[in-house]
Formats: C-alpha cells, sequence, structure tokens
C-alpha cells in the first residue's frame, strides 16, 4: 500500500499545485456603494459625492434608467491595481 501511494505523490502535487495557481488567478470584483452628484452625458461619467469620477464606456451592463443625483448606487468592478479601474461589471440603484 505504501508503494501505491508513492506513485501517487507526484500526481497529487501537480494537482495540488495546479488549484492552487487557478485560484490565484480568479479575478476579484471589487464595491462601491455611495450617491450620485452628477451623471455627465456628453463626457460618459458619473460623479460620485466622494469626488470619485468613473467613466461609462468601461461599464459593460446597462446604466439604470432616469440615474440622477442623490440616486445611492452600488458599483461593482474591476481594478488594475494602481492604474485605476479596468471594468466596471454593474451599476446598479440601491435604497
Amino acid at each position: 500500500m505504501l508503494m501505491n501511494m508513492n506513485r501517487l505523490t507526484p500526481y497529487l502535487i501537480a494537482s495540488t499545485i495546479l488549484l492552487v495557481l487557478s485560484i490565484g488567478q480568479a479575478q476579484a470584483t471589487d464595491v462601491v456603494d455611495s450617491t450620485v452628484l452628477a451623471h455627465d452625458r456628453v463626457a460618459n461619467v458619473l460623479v460620485l459625492t466622494d469626488k470619485t469620477v468613473w467613466p461609462l464606456e468601461l461599464l459593460t451592463d446597462a446604466l439604470p434608467e432616469g440615474l440622477q443625483a442623490g440616486d445611492k448606487v452600488e458599483i461593482r468592478y474591476e481594478s488594475n491595481e494602481d492604474d485605476g479601474v479596468k471594468t466596471i461589471h454593474s451599476i446598479t440603484r440601491i435604497d
């Protein structure tokens, strides 16, 4: 029985390494909840009350209809580490 285990050990190690590497490459989605200060349709940006500016060309989903100043929103996005936002997955109006 010990002999069979010795044969399996390299496969178990390789499987474990592959699992760890695949988990490490999964992209985490960040979430921010805030209030809309302005929706600039000309510049195609959403400005929040904390003065952050969200470029809507990075949005992969539809923007909620009639979004206006004072609306509370949840923004799900993927960052580019220190380079800012890579993708905005969704902007949802919340209560």
